[in-house]
């Protein structure tokens, strides 16, 4: 399915909103000693340092957003798939709305996006459903790629910010391990 990015009403923005009403006026922001508070302040003011318009660093927290929220998405036996085998269906159902809102997508297409495979074998396409396994590692492929197309895109953007003024070009190489602390 494809969806107009970013969206009219950014989804993170509607969210973010909902969990300010919930947070308590006491609650810290420090984990670990750090101020998570100036720290998000920071990264505001070097995004736009980089260029990056609030349109954009609204869509790019929204990405961030889904991508996390993807990790909520869990799978649960939902019936019998073709050949007997047992199909994934979402655990929560509402979590997988949140992703698909956050990514702009209708949450009907990316439950069938996580949980089915078309096989084109002979010249016909066959629907597979996937088991839970299955459905969670194809969740976890698209976090995987939706944060990378993300990181290469804001990298870009370091590059470019680095790179203007004739001369020679220069570059800056970040490595990030997904999932790696």
């Amino acid at each position: 399915a494809y969806a107009r990015w970013p969206p009219a009403e950014p989804p993170l923005k509607q969210q973010r909103g909902a969990m300010a009403k919930e947070a308590t006026p006491q609650a810290e922001a420090y984990v670990g000693g750090k101020d998570d508070a100036a720290g998000w302040v920071e990264t505001c003011s070097r995004l736009t340092a980089l260029g990056f318009s609030d349109a954009q660093r609204e869509a790019a927290f929204t990405v961030l957003a889904a991508v996390l929220a993807l990790g909520d998405v869990s799978f649960k036996e939902g019936g019998r798939g073709r050949g007997g085998s047992d199909a994934a269906a979402p655990a929560e159902p509402a979590a997988a709305d949140g992703a698909a809102s956050l990514l702009g997508v209708r949450s009907s297409a990316l439950v069938l996006a996580l949980t089915t495979r078309r096989v084109v074998a002979g010249g016909e396409a066959v629907t597979v459903h996937l088991d839970t396994a299955a459905a969670a590692a194809a969740r976890d492929d698209l976090a995987r790629r939706v944060y990378s197309a993300l990181w290469s895109h804001v990298l870009g953007r370091v590059n470019e910010a680095l790179g203007g003024g004739g001369g020679e070009a220069r570059t800056i190489g970040l490595l990030d391990v997904f999932g790696f602390e």
